[in-house]
């Protein structure tokens, strides 16, 4: 689990479906990365982090996203 990208969002008081909604992805792509079974590509997760008022360094910690126009990919 992501639990960074978890808590985050938890202190800034949404949804998964308010993250998903303001980074323009769908919420069950949005569980998948907080449940950190998918690592996003740098356009979502600067979305992503955009949304929770955050950075991608603090977000990611240790597992970067891929580079922009890469598919997302499945953690192990």
């Amino acid at each position: 689990m992501n639990q960074t990208l978890k808590t985050k969002r938890e202190q800034a008081g949404l949804t998964q479906a308010d993250v998903a909604g303001k980074a323009q992805i769908p919420t069950h792509t949005y569980q998948r990365y907080e449940y950190g079974q998918r690592v996003p590509n740098a356009r979502t997760a600067v979305l992503i982090a955009r949304a929770l008022g955050s950075t991608v360094e603090e977000l990611w910690q240790g597992q970067p996203p891929l580079p922009p126009g890469l598919p997302e990919r499945p953690t192990r």
